[in-house]
């Protein structure tokens, strides 16, 4: 599953990722906001379709890793809209 930036994190005149190789060229933003309607499901974990290497939870699962005590994972909040 995935979900995708909120097309305002992008700069104006943003071109779509390359069709074929799924390339953007962009550096992923500072200002991070989900567009919450490109998730489609109730799922705990996803990536990010414009930045793969950004993966996505929700609060119950980051409590659920910090209750068994997981490392090695930096939990951020990630706005939705």
């Amino acid at each position: 599953m995935e979900g995708r930036l909120h097309p305002d994190c992008f700069p104006s005149g943003y071109v779509q990722p390359c069709s074929r190789c799924g390339r953007s060229g962009l550096s992923l933003p500072k200002k991070r906001l989900l567009d919450t309607s490109s998730v489609q499901g109730p799922f705990d974990v996803f990536r990010l379709a414009d930045f793969s290497t950004v993966v996505v939870c929700t609060e119950r699962f980051s409590d659920a890793c910090h209750r068994l005590g997981l490392d090695g994972v930096t939990f951020k909040p990630l706005p939705g809209v």
